[in-house]
């Protein structure tokens, strides 16, 4: 499903607000998919042993620092666009 919704996302971003932002919109879909890829890594490591409540809890805590310094990366680095 991630690489479907990706698509149609960037071609009604592109076709509507132009190359900059379906450019924009891709950077963002790529940093976020760190944070997404912490949660699971997390929720796998964890859900036997802690359950479900304490596993979600700790995923979502642990993707906070990682979106974080996502976005602190992506601002640093500008629009390149």
């Amino acid at each position: 499903p991630f690489p479907v919704a990706t698509t149609v996302f960037t071609v009604f971003t592109h076709r509507f607000q132009g190359g900059a932002a379906a450019a924009r919109l891709l950077r963002g879909l790529i940093a976020g998919s760190f944070t997404l890829a912490v949660f699971f890594l997390v929720v796998a490591a964890t859900l036997e042993t802690w359950g479900i409540p304490a596993s979600f809890g700790a995923a979502t805590a642990s993707c906070l620092p990682v979106h974080g310094a996502s976005l602190v990366r992506m601002r640093r680095s500008g629009s390149r666009t």
